[in-house]
C-alpha cells in the first residue's frame, strides 16, 4: 500500500506560521523527540554576545559569512535552519557544499540525526544516500502537498556536478 505525505494538523500548520518570527517555536515542535523536555533550540549553546544562528536564519542579505571555529554550531545550526526554511517555504532548495563528498555528508548525518523520532522525520519522503545524500521533505496541509530538498554535495573535481544547480540557499562549508 502506497504511504501518504504526513498531514499537518491545523495546530502544526499555527506552529509555522508563529514560527515565521521565532524559529525556536518550529525547532522546538518538529525536532523535538518524544522523550526531550525541548527540540532542538537556535543559538542555545551560545553567550548573548556570541549568538549568530537566528541572525543568519532570518538574514535578507544574499551573502554572509560565519566564521567559527570547531564546535561553533556551523553545522548542525545551518542544517537546522536547512530544514526549518524547508519545511516553511514551498518548492525550497538547500545545497551544502564542503570540500569533500564525506565533509557534505557530516550535515546530511546531522539533520538526520535531530529528525530522529520527530514530527520532521515525519515528513521525510526519501532520503537517499547515493549519487549523493538528499533529503525530502514531502508533507500535506489539508489538500495540497508541499515539497522541498536539501542536498549535500562534494566540491571536488572543480565543483563540475553543482555547476548547473539552481535554489534558494547555498551553505558552503570550510570555503576557505
Amino acid at each position: 500500500m502506497p504511504r501518504s505525505p504526513y498531514l499537518l494538523s491545523p495546530s502544526e500548520v499555527e506552529i509555522l506560521r508563529l514560527g515565521a518570527a521565532d524559529p525556536d517555536i518550529i525547532s522546538n515542535y518538529f525536532l523535538k523527540p518524544p522523550t526531550a523536555e525541548k527540540g532542538f533550540q537556535f543559538d542555545y549553546n551560545f553567550d548573548e554576545e556570541g549568538k549568530w544562528e537566528k541572525t543568519v536564519h532570518h538574514a535578507k542579505q544574499t551573502d554572509i559569512v560565519v566564521i567559527g571555529g570547531y564546535g561553533t554550531g556551523k553545522t548542525v545550526g545551518m542544517g537546522a535552519s536547512g530544514s526549518v526554511h524547508c519545511i516553511t517555504t514551498p518548492d525550497f532548495k538547500f545545497l551544502n557544499v564542503a570540500p569533500s563528498a564525506w565533509q557534505a555528508k557530516l550535515m546530511y548525518d546531522s539533520v538526520m540525526l535531530m529528525a530522529k523520532n520527530t514530527i520532521l522525520e515525519k515528513m521525510i519522503w526519501e532520503k537517499p544516500r547515493r549519487p549523493y545524500p538528499k533529503i525530502t521533505f514531502r508533507f500535506r496541509i489539508e489538500e495540497v502537498i508541499y515539497e522541498s530538498s536539501m542536498e549535500f554535495m562534494s566540491a571536488d573535481k572543480n565543483a563540475v556536478g553543482i555547476l548547473s544547480w539552481e535554489g534558494d540557499w547555498i551553505n558552503i562549508d570550510e570555503a576557505g
